[in-house]
């Protein structure tokens, strides 16, 4: 009897998923492609959390300092690589249409190569400016570790860029794959580190290139098969316009990274200045943890509906491809919403044994509320960047440079006046604030500034 309700309850299940995204779950079971990227997520989670012991064997000072340079990075990807990768997965299906995808990928290997000398020039300067604040001990591998720290950027954006493109292109199986190997040999280089020649700042980083190396090859040779000859000719004017167009798409997400670097990743600077490196580093890993258990899976999902998204709203054909497509982008949303709510609220509770389990008492906060407040204000944010998506589509990407702003300027204005009255705890509370004003102000936008556009992703 037992058996038999609980069959029966799997399959209302079951019926609710297939209704929630309109898929056809048979299909998806048979490629397996569902099951690898649960499997994938998962051991991406398990493998992270022992790199993440092994990281904060380093002291807290130390952590916040790699923490510093994490930040630095995403820096550099919200300027150059994040706003590439937008117009690249959006143009793919405009080459694509015109037979141009030889072209187009040539497109994308010219800019890697051009950002990668444009950064190894600019990290010379970049290291006498930061000399100072960052405290780099080992003064005879300054240059050396700029250099390496600069490759180390460049090579993360790639994998990312790479990463999204195996998405687009249905590969998550793959990915999936690479995303546990990826996690499987930072771990084991880090257990050889740690435990032959002593972990330190510029071992973790010269590791963590090796793993992206090794793992970037693996999905250039993929990508590869997907590189075929153009069916079409194309004269350089024409090359030239619609190039011009790709940029023009891009130049708003340049705005989008500078404000939403200020919204995430400004805190650590503030609180280096008013408070330690030893706290960056407590601070820094709270917020790995919320991102883990937030940011990760929300963005694993997004990846994997984005693009069913994308093709049915832009290639897609009559209003039973559109009308899918706005089913499966709500009901994302509401799916979202709900995983954030239920984590969010169960970290609290878990939070001091998470913490203990993946560092050491060093890195541990009575507040045991901090990391739900973290998580909450991440998945905040999190939604509304899912709701951009509608702007996206209807290639209006610069009507959310007004939401964008305001909330990197609230960010930083409430990071400076409440961690001067609560510490780290003022920072959790202004990341709350500022993703509800976001994600108001996103709301706002789609409502207005696309209501006179046609009905994909309407909220009607």
């Amino acid at each position: 009897m037992h058996i038999h309700q609980t069959g029966m309850l799997f399959n209302r299940f079951v019926q609710k998923i297939r209704f929630l995204f309109g898929l056809d779950l048979k299909k998806i079971y048979k490629s397996e492609e569902l099951l690898w990227i649960i499997f994938g997520q998962l051991g991406s989670l398990i493998l992270g959390f022992g790199v993440i012991k092994l990281l904060t064997k380093m002291s807290p000072g130390e952590f916040g300092l790699y923490s510093l340079i994490l930040t630095i990075s995403a820096l550099v990807s919200a300027i150059l690589f994040g706003p590439a990768e937008q117009g690249f997965l959006r143009y793919y299906f405009e080459f694509k249409k015109k037979g141009l995808l030889e072209t187009f990928f040539q497109q994308i290997l010219k800019f890697i190569l051009f950002a990668t000398i444009f950064l190894l020039v600019l990290s010379i300067p970049a290291s006498i400016f930061l000399k100072d604040k960052l405290h780099i001990v080992a003064e005879k591998r300054d240059y050396l570790f700029y250099f390496l720290t600069t490759f180390f950027v460049v090579l993360t954006s790639a994998s990312t860029i790479s990463s999204s493109f195996l998405n687009l292109f249905r590969e998550r199986k793959i990915n999936a794959k690479y995303q546990i190997l990826e996690r499987a040999i930072s771990l084991t280089l880090l257990i050889l580190i740690v435990y032959t020649f002593g972990i330190d700042l510029f071992k973790v980083i010269l590791s963590l290139c090796i793993t992206l190396i090794i793992v970037l090859l693996f999905k250039f040779k993929t990508l590869k098969n997907y590189i075929v000859p153009n069916h079409t000719t194309v004269s350089p004017d024409e090359l030239k316009v619609l190039n011009g167009r790709l940029l023009f798409f891009c130049l708003p997400f340049i705005v989008w990274g500078i404000t939403g670097w200020l919204q995430n990743s400004s805190d650590k600077w503030i609180i280096s200045s008013n408070l330690s490196l030893a706290e960056v580093g407590v601070f820094a890993l709270l917020s790995t943890v919320s991102n883990y258990l937030i940011a990760m899976p929300i963005g694993l999902f997004t990846q994997f509906i984005s693009p069913i998204v994308l093709s049915k709203s832009i290639e897609g054909n009559g209003d039973q491809d559109q009308k899918t497509a706005s089913r499966i982008f709500k009901q994302s949303i509401v799916f979202c919403s709900v995983y954030v709510l239920v984590i969010s609220t169960t970290s609290i509770y878990w939070a001091d044994l998470i913490l203990r389990l993946i560092s050491n008492s060093q890195y541990v906060l009575p507040q045991k509320y901090l990391l739900g407040l973290l998580c909450l204000g991440g998945g905040i944010f999190q939604i509304a960047q899912i709701l951009t998506v509608k702007g996206i589509i209807h290639d209006k990407p610069s009507i959310y440079l007004i939401p964008k702003i305001l909330s990197g300027c609230i960010a930083v204005i409430l990071n400076i006046i409440l961690i001067k009255h609560n510490q780290i705890l003022g920072i959790a509370i202004a990341m709350c604030i500022t993703s509800i004003c976001y994600l108001f102000l996103v709301l706002t936008v789609n409502l207005i500034g696309l209501k006179n556009k046609d009905t994909i992703l309407s909220y009607k």
